[in-house]
């Protein structure tokens, strides 16, 4: 059985046998489900979302008070009679130019990229642990191991994102991401399954706190309209993370944890954990200039008690 999924196959085309390897059997089926999901969007998913301006008459339509069945006719006969003509859709270019004038796009970008450290953490875990475990003697392990912590994803982030809905979403975020830099620390103990398998839980605890929440934090500080442009800033850690994570895990296995030779393990999950753990710290500092529905928060509060003293004073003795 082992042997029929990891064999090439032999594949007849065009007068000739063509070898396809079982890892290109997997790069295959990813092209061709993106390629399925393209075209479902463009032809089928697409075509249905409605214009910005007809959602935004919906919505005034329906936070209006009710008007008579008269004077709605009127506006709908005025509106057919103006033409349907939509207003021409901004360009990248122009969306991108304006996004980057507002000063809160500039506080999200340095959010975003503090993040980069701790998204780190699966980029090890993608690329550093499995070559760590084959070199310490647990490469039958590595999948089981690693299976961890998208079981545990699958359940907890509902389950998180019920419980912690009601607080503040930088709050959570912080929370989550020093317990995700957290659970590095645990292989610097040393080489044992249980130590890893608490990695993995405490990974997965953090990551189901913090994920679901960085989405709430983004829809917050974006300004109306401009959402969908900051969700897809909001993905840039995990691609700085990539660039970053495979240079530093070959430098790491090559002095610490050779394929040969005297190893540190311990030493090399420590550089990494502290590393990761320079960003919850930095998100901590910050809290103050990016938390910005905390800073509105405050800022109602202090207006509101402003506002409570000077009526208090104006009133006659």
């Amino acid at each position: 059985m082992r042997a029929r999924f990891t064999e090439p196959l032999a594949v007849r085309a065009f007068g000739s046998e063509l070898f396809v390897r079982p890892s290109q059997i997997i790069f295959l089926v990813g092209v061709f489900a993106t390629l399925v999901s393209l075209v479902l969007i463009v032809f089928f998913v697409r075509s249905r979302v409605p214009r910005e301006e007809e959602a935004a008459e919906g919505e005034k339509e329906l936070s209006a008070k009710p008007a008579p069945a008269k004077a709605r006719s009127e506006r709908r006969a005025g509106a057919k009679g103006a033409g349907t003509a939509a207003p021409p859709r901004e360009s990248a270019w122009s969306i991108m130019r304006e996004v980057t004038r507002e000063n809160r796009f500039w506080v999200f970008i340095v959010f975003i990229f503090l993040l980069v450290l701790v998204k780190m953490i699966f980029q090890y875990n993608h690329s550093l642990y499995p070559l760590y475990m084959e070199r310490i003697g647990f490469q039958e392990w590595t999948g089981r191991l690693y299976s961890i912590n998208p079981a545990i994803i699958i359940f907890l982030v509902p389950v998180m994102t019920a419980l912690t809905g009601r607080y503040n979403a930088y709050t959570v975020i912080l929370i989550g991401s020093f317990v995700s830099a957290a659970s590095v620390f645990f292989m610097g103990f040393g080489e044992s399954i249980g130590l890893i398998v608490l990695f993995q839980i405490t990974l997965s605890l953090g990551e189901a706190l913090y994920s679901p929440r960085l989405y709430d934090y983004t829809a917050t500080i974006a300004p109306k309209g401009r959402e969908a442009s900051y969700m897809a800033y909001s993905k840039a850690p995990m691609f700085f993370a990539k660039v970053g994570a495979g240079p530093i895990t070959g430098i790491l296995l090559a002095r610490l944890c050779p394929a040969e030779g005297a190893r540190n393990t311990e030493l090399m999950w420590i550089l990494v954990g502290a590393s990761t753990m320079i960003s919850p710290i930095a998100l901590l500092l910050g809290r103050r200039w990016l938390d910005v529905e905390g800073r509105e928060r405050r800022e109602r509060a202090a207006a509101e008690a402003r506002a409570g003293a000077s009526a208090e004073s104006s009133r006659p003795a």
